[in-house]
């Protein structure tokens, strides 16, 4: 109840950055409810992760372009899971930053991200070892690089393949908001991605435990089908 009085708090002329503030101010018990997180992802509707893409992601935009410097992909690809280094490796951020050193930084923490996320052949110390080795990048970085590293968090947490490596994903997630906070410009996405994707794991999680609780199906009568085939 107390969360929802806090979420009371925000009308439709409460600003996103105070909205967001309001929210991140519910505790974190309170945000496990489904009906909590939907009044969030209302609140926050017209933040979505595609929207903060389109406007702040470098990709190309231009049809039939060759440019080097900016992704080829369109906003939905961006912002899908990337499995494929070899093949496929991010060779640019996501977003733009300022300088060239701090874009190579960029594209070595997504190796790292990718790593964590894909713990198959590793031991929890080498799992701690690049969870580190991120986070240190991010305390001496400036806040544009942080929002890099969310967006790119968000990118391998949307259509991941394996739900070890989605929960590993929201792992990291948490160690960096408990680290160093995303910008005033992001952080509105940001919450509303973390509602709307709370509340389709919330689903799926109910999906699971109503089909655990099902009553079995009764079995086929054998001794009545033979009756009716003779």
């Amino acid at each position: 109840l107390a969360a929802l009085d806090t979420l009371d708090l925000i009308d439709a002329s409460t600003p996103a950055l105070k909205a967001s503030e309001i929210l991140l101010s519910v505790n974190t018990q309170a945000l496990q409810s489904p009906y909590v997180l939907s009044h969030m992802t209302k609140k926050l509707a017209p933040f979505t992760l595609d929207k903060y893409a389109d406007a702040h992601f470098q990709y190309d935009r231009r049809a039939n372009s060759n440019s080097s410097t900016l992704h080829a992909h369109p906003v939905e690809k961006l912002l899908a899971f990337q499995s494929d280094l070899l093949k496929a490796p991010l060779t640019a951020p996501l977003t733009a930053l300022s300088t060239a050193a701090m874009s190579a930084d960029a594209i070595a923490c997504f190796r790292l991200i990718c790593a964590f996320l894909d713990n198959s052949k590793r031991s929890g110390l080498q799992q701690i070892d690049l969870a580190m080795n991120l986070l240190l990048k991010l305390i001496t970085a400036p806040s544009e690089f942080h929002d890099e590293i969310y967006c790119q968090i968000c990118k391998q947490t949307r259509k991941t393949p394996t739900p070890e490596g989605l929960e590993f994903g929201w792992q990291l997630m948490l160690l960096c908001l408990a680290t160093v906070p995303p910008s005033k410009r992001l952080l509105p996405y940001l919450c509303n991605y973390f509602s709307t994707s709370m509340l389709r794991l919330e689903a799926g999680a109910a999906a699971i435990r109503s089909a655990a609780n099902a009553p079995p199906s009764a079995p086929a009568d054998s001794t009545s089908s033979g009756a009716v085939a003779a």
